[in-house]
């Protein structure tokens, strides 16, 4: 059986977020899209105008555009943290959340695998935004450990 469900607009159903991680844990047969677009704030004329942005008439809102992108920098896209930063306009808390759903994360590891493997899943995780930080995006394993191989990490 292959089922997909979309949940588009999910900031709009709060218990719908709240229910993403058990259809991962009790229902991983299910594929699950999550799809929102909260990011406008309040600023739907403006967002009308980003598919003609560069044209003369737009570039008066080019300092506008760069402070939002700015703001999506820090907030990112989870709809949570979306739904958060858009009522309280509070970056402390955005990153306390943030950091609170890494750990959440962390947290999950042990529930999935061997426990055997999870030291291997830490140094996999950890090592991410170093890897995402060069200019080469390509993950390599050899820089997690000295002489790391993916059949190390990956059985």
């Amino acid at each position: 059986m292959n089922i997909l469900l979309i949940f588009d607009e999910i900031q709009s159903a709060p218990k719908v977020v709240e229910s993403l991680k058990y259809f991962c844990e009790d229902a991983g047969e299910l594929a699950v899209i999550a799809a929102g677009s909260l990011l406008a704030m309040g600023e739907e004329k403006l967002a009308g105008y980003c598919k003609d942005y560069g044209k003369p008439e737009t570039s008066e809102f080019s300092e506008k555009f760069i402070g939002l992108l700015k703001e999506y920098y820090c907030v990112g896209g989870m709809p949570e943290v979306v739904d958060r930063y858009v009522k309280n306009r509070d970056l402390n808390e955005v990153r306390e959340l943030q950091n609170s759903i890494v750990h959440q994360y962390e947290g999950d590891f042990g529930k999935h695998i061997n426990p055997n493997e999870l030291p291997q899943i830490r140094m996999v995780w950890n090592n991410i935004p170093m890897q995402l930080a060069k200019e080469n995006k390509k993950f390599f394993f050899g820089q997690i450990k000295q002489g790391g191989k993916s059949e190390i990490f990956c059985g």
